[in-house]
């Protein structure tokens, strides 16, 4: 059970729709998770497994997690439902088009029928459901409101907000660490009900291994000791995919970009300071937009501004900007932190960081040789094909 509804256990959309646009506004919503755990039921009590049609199953509520098959809107601009596909860059999570199976929480399944998703429902868990968040969220969101942004309590409230329904979704397979002799490393590797993550020697005639257990495909042999609750995370994050659908899914509001919580957009939205709201970010004369997370801008006051994931240096905008045109590569270099246990120290290396416009969301498209949007892909039972016109 854990493995089938950890599937349907994937965070906010990071795309790309606008490669530039000006006169462009940041918007990001109040404390996007916090909101759906406060406002939305979650899945409780005993839990049901079914196979076939669900009218079958009187006795329960429809609500749970049901293995699906999919067939989209034969064209969105901006597709809503996720799933986790294998691309030439590793598994991603993409919002495609076309027809595939996937492991979904019910109310984002009925939330997207809105939008024109067929789904047929082949099996499924059901639970109870019950809002059993919504005290410990306007408690700990009184103290966020009323505390200064340098009190404590500012912080811990807020930390205590955004990182429970992590915790819910950790992984229960965690690794352990054993340090041991050299000579018995080779016996321990060829344990075949472990996974072998990492060696590290100490230079002193001993190693630490990191490793897994690998019968965690047998529910009965998996520990208990993390005490996650998967159903519940991935509850959150599906609540929070319908909350921003109702605008990546309104046509008449143009959108550049979206990264789970936040959109870029021309509109202007309805903003205040209350959970779950719309606040206004930045509002800016231009903006770029490389890839998910790799973007920048200047603001309306003039300041040049950009965000490069996994880059710690500062890249001006100018540069980012370049990489708009087509085939262009930038080759930059930080310098990045490594933990070396057995010195006992951090070391800072010089790294090169290669930087250029990527596809493995959406597809890109130039005009001469220009990049200025991106369309979704086309999926056919679970891989893609091609891209959707």
């Amino acid at each position: 059970m854990y493995h089938d509804i950890k599937q349907a256990y994937t965070g906010g959309h990071t795309d790309v729709y606008q490669a530039y646009g000006e006169n462009l506004k940041i918007y990001d919503v109040n404390s996007l998770y916090p909101s759906a755990m406060r406002n939305f039921n979650m899945p409780i009590g005993p839990i049901n497994f079914f196979e076939g049609d669900l009218k079958y199953c009187y006795d329960h509520e429809k609500f749970g997690y049901f293995f699906v098959e999919v067939i989209s809107p034969k064209y969105m601009e901006r597709p809503l439902l996720q799933v986790r596909i294998k691309t030439k860059e590793g598994l991603r999570s993409i919002a495609p088009l076309g027809n595939w199976k996937m492991w979904i929480n019910s109310e984002e399944m009925n939330e997207l029928t809105k939008y024109g998703y067929n789904f047929n429902i082949i099996k499924g868990y059901l639970f109870k459901k019950a809002n059993i968040f919504k005290d410990f969220i306007d408690s700990l969101y009184e103290i966020k409101k009323s505390s200064k942004k340098n009190d404590p309590m500012y912080l811990i409230s807020k930390l205590l907000m955004n990182s429970l329904y992590g915790r819910f979704g950790m992984d229960i397979n965690l690794p352990r660490n054993s340090i041991m002799n050299n000579e018995t490393i080779t016996e321990f590797i060829n344990n075949k009900t472990l996974e072998i993550e990492d060696i590290l020697d100490l230079e002193n005639g001993k190693s630490i291994v990191v490793y897994k257990n690998t019968k965690n495909k047998n529910d009965n042999d998996i520990s208990t000791e993390s005490q996650v609750n998967i159903s519940i995370a991935a509850a959150i994050t599906a609540y929070s995919r319908i909350i921003m659908s109702k605008y990546l899914g309104d046509n008449t509001i143009k959108i550049w970009m979206t990264d789970t919580d936040s959109i870029v957009t021309d509109a202007i939205l309805p903003t205040s300071n209350e959970l779950g709201d719309w606040k206004l970010e930045k509002e800016c004369k231009e903006m770029t937009f490389i890839a998910p997370k790799v973007y920048g801008g200047i603001s309306n006051t003039g300041e040049e501004f950009t965000k490069v994931k996994g880059f710690v240096n500062n890249l001006p905008y100018a540069e980012l900007k370049s990489l708009l045109n087509e085939n262009t590569i930038l080759e930059l270099s930080h310098n990045k932190t490594y933990k070396n246990i057995v010195d006992s120290n951090i070391e800072l290396k010089n790294q090169i960081y290669t930087l250029q416009i990527t596809s493995s969301k959406r597809r890109i498209v130039f005009e001469n040789g220009i990049f200025k949007f991106t369309k979704p892909y086309l999926v056919e039972d679970n891989e893609i094909v091609h891209s959707s016109e």
